[in-house]
């Protein structure tokens, strides 16, 4: 995906402003967690409705966490990764804390 556009939604919908974006032809593809969207039935539905699924194809060599400002993304990314690589501390167990 070396030619890849990320779009980030600024209606501050979260998941729905991503899918409001992909139905206005913003974007083709939509890297979303699952984790993140399973318990909410009514986004499913449109996700479905949209002919959208889930994969376990990679998309980016880095995780993508959670949607952020494009202008905060690298420092949070780094900080991440550091976590995970250095200290043991995978985003996931951070979350449960």
């Amino acid at each position: 995906w070396p030619d890849a556009n990320f779009v980030f939604s600024k209606s501050g919908k979260e998941f729905y402003g991503v899918l409001e974006d992909y139905q206005a032809g913003k974007c083709d593809v939509l890297a979303v967690g699952r984790e993140d969207t399973m318990m909410d039935l009514e986004l499913l539905n449109m996700f479905c409705d949209e002919g959208l699924l889930y994969t376990n194809s990679l998309v980016l060599e880095n995780p993508v966490a959670f949607p952020i400002r494009p202008d905060l993304s690298s420092g949070v990314s780094y900080w991440i990764l550091q976590g995970e690589k250095y200290h043991d501390i995978p985003l996931t167990n951070s979350k449960s804390d």
